[in-house]
């Protein structure tokens, strides 16, 4: 157990982690079957859809995405991406406006102010979408009545780190160096879904944290590699300048296998804690009302750049990050998937709402 306890004002600038609970270590499979059926069957419904003469006129005007992150962030830089395919694939200019705040709530509300003609779309993050219905006691919004998938964008694996002039130098020493000290190890957190990676590990391990929370991955990585942390729960990008100049060392990474950038970087489940697997990720979102021909247009467009090659080669070469080429049916299942693991990590971690 930790210390700290998820609060509503906990900020959350850089990436959302989801945590994917599994109970056997096949859970690779597991999301390579729903990238191979759910993705294809929703792309390939999209692209066959018709074109009807509401769906051809839009956009008449440029679209805005809402994104609940940092400007510089993984998910900001990726959300750029797609939005200039998408702007170069519809013709009208498709912009990111940055909107982090608590939790990913200004970006939310700020979406279900907009109307429901799909020139406001919102990146829904797995905080905004998963965990906030369960940790937050009245987020103003219902990720699944109020919010409409259109297809995915990434996902990515979280990392636990220590100083490289930490002692620790495993995932095994992390527990054992956690058990005798007699304060608790401070971790540096910044997110509500970096917090319930670390409360659910702590619980698994049966050790306590003293969390500390950041603006960002930049203060949060300054002060790890500077030695004001004992750990650090946090994205690869975030860190991995840090990890080439040695000043960082990473301990373990949540994917469900090891990263082909890293071969040598042991998993969290395959350190002693089977079925620990965390990620990251986002997706657009539209107003639930928005017209079916928006949300097709949107979709096939989105299907097209899942095909891309300059997306793929980018995504291909930045460590730890994965394409999530799921349309709007399969990203629906998905995200309601998700909810469910995050809620049974809720009760085992006890992140109560607040």
């Amino acid at each position: 157990m930790t210390n700290a306890r998820l609060p509503l004002q906990c900020q959350n600038p850089d990436a959302a982690t989801t945590i994917a609970m599994k109970k056997n270590r096949g859970g690779d499979m597991n999301w390579q079957r729903l990238i191979a059926h759910g993705a294809l069957a929703g792309t390939m419904a999209a692209l066959a859809v018709p074109s009807h003469a509401d769906d051809a006129s839009y956009p008449n005007k440029a679209v805005r995405i809402i994104l609940p992150l940092a400007v510089g962030s993984s998910g900001d830089v990726f959300t750029r991406l797609f939005a200039k395919g998408l702007t170069d694939k519809l013709g009208q200019q498709f912009y990111v406006e940055n909107m982090p705040s608590a939790n990913g709530l200004l970006a939310a509300q700020a979406q279900l102010r907009a109307p429901a003609d799909g020139y406001t779309i919102l990146e829904g993050t797995s905080a905004i979408i998963s965990l906030n219905p369960i940790t937050v006691k009245d987020p103003g919004y219902d990720p699944v009545k109020d919010f409409r998938p259109v297809g995915g964008i990434l996902r990515t694996a979280q990392i636990f780190a220590v100083p490289a002039s930490s002692p620790i130098k495993s995932m095994k020493d992390l527990v054992e160096v956690a058990r005798s000290a007699k304060a608790p190890l401070s971790s540096g957190t910044y997110g509500p879904l970096y917090l319930a990676a670390q409360q659910w590990f702590s619980s698994k391990a049966d050790i306590k944290f003293n969390s500390i929370y950041y603006k960002g991955a930049t203060g949060t990585a300054a002060d790890l590699a500077g030695g004001q942390l004992d750990l650090a729960v946090v994205d690869l990008v975030g860190i991995l300048p840090l990890v080439k100049g040695g000043r960082v060392r990473m301990l373990a990474v949540t994917s469900e296998r090891r990263l082909p950038d890293f071969p040598d970087l042991p998993t969290v489940q395959e350190s002693g804690f089977p079925g620990f697997v965390s990620y990251a990720w986002a997706s657009l979102y539209v107003r639930t009302q928005t017209p079916d021909a928006v949300v097709n247009r949107l979709a096939k467009a989105m299907g097209e750049l899942y095909q891309d090659k300059s997306i793929q080669t980018l995504m291909a070469q930045s460590p730890g990050i994965e394409m999530m080429p799921l349309g709007p049916e399969a990203m629906r299942k998905f995200q309601l998937a998700e909810t469910e693991r995050l809620r049974e990590i809720a009760k085992t971690a006890n992140l109560s709402p607040q």
